[in-house]
């Protein structure tokens, strides 16, 4: 599935619009639109690091789909997760680039705090 796709279906699930969604996303609509519609072939990390705070996902979620994909079933025939063959280099380097984002925002947010106290 691509991520236009995904986005339009956790956007549905959630009962939002597209203007609120694009709003969050500090984007047009009309932008918004050609993404879910797959008219968009790429996303910037900080738009994709967005959609992961609004649904709640880790970030390899709206990464493409390559190669195989397979279902992990737990004994009672619940599927529990979908997993991808991306080289665990690639993920991990994905992983640090958000880690490191995460916490620029939060001494950014801590900096913020010391001026207000001043």
């Amino acid at each position: 599935m691509n991520i236009g796709t995904k986005i339009r279906q956790l956007r549905e699930e959630k009962q939002m619009s597209q203007t609120d969604l694009a709003y969050m996303l500090n984007i047009e609509q009309a932008t918004l639109s050609k993404i879910e519609s797959n008219k968009t072939e790429k996303l910037n990390f900080f738009t994709i690091d967005k959609l992961c705070q609004i649904f709640n996902k880790n970030f390899d979620y709206f990464l493409p789909t390559q190669g195989n994909t397979y279902n992990v079933e737990t004994n009672n025939g619940v599927v529990v997760g979908t997993y991808n063959n991306f080289p665990p280099e690639l993920l991990n380097l994905v992983k640090d680039i958000i880690h490191n984002h995460e916490q620029q925002t939060l001494k950014i947010k801590e900096l913020e705090e010391q001026l207000k106290n001043r």
